[in-house]
């Protein structure tokens, strides 16, 4: 069973499950693999905040080492738990403007956040994306 990552704020932003690297790695295509990395994880996209490029329902596949070892990149999206539990997915701008980071959706109906990095309990770099009528095996 896959697990729903809220796109958009205020959409119960709990997350019960994911799956996990060797689940990730069985489904993923080539070229989102990563040697090495044990922390790949994949979650469905929930909400459509950050439609075009991740909508509702889009399999994501993410990187927690990514973001351990390099912070947070400009312009890149991140799956990201706060301190207080909640989680979203956004892309990262002002990287570099101090101890805050600003959250932003793709779509433009949607605003952005600014987050201080103290908020940020641990995040994941978006590697790739893909649907269930690409990768049949993953539906239910």
């Amino acid at each position: 069973m896959l697990a729903g990552i809220p796109a958009s704020w205020g959409n119960d932003g709990a997350v019960d499950a994911s799956f996990d690297h060797e689940e990730a790695t069985e489904v993923l295509p080539e070229h989102f693999r990563v040697d090495g990395d044990m922390s790949l994880f994949g979650l469905v996209v929930a909400g459509d905040s950050m439609t075009p490029a991740y909508p509702e329902g889009a399999r994501v596949i993410c990187s927690a080492k990514h973001w351990q070892d390099h912070g947070f990149c400009e312009g890149f999206a991140y799956v990201i738990r706060f301190t207080d539990g909640d989680t979203t997915l956004k892309r990262v701008s002002n990287v570099d403007d101090g101890d805050a980071i600003n959250l932003v959706a793709d779509n433009p109906e949607h605003g952005s956040r600014r987050v201080r990095h103290g908020e940020v309990d641990t995040a994941a770099l978006v590697r790739g994306k893909y649907t269930v009528e690409a990768l049949p095996e993953l539906r239910g």
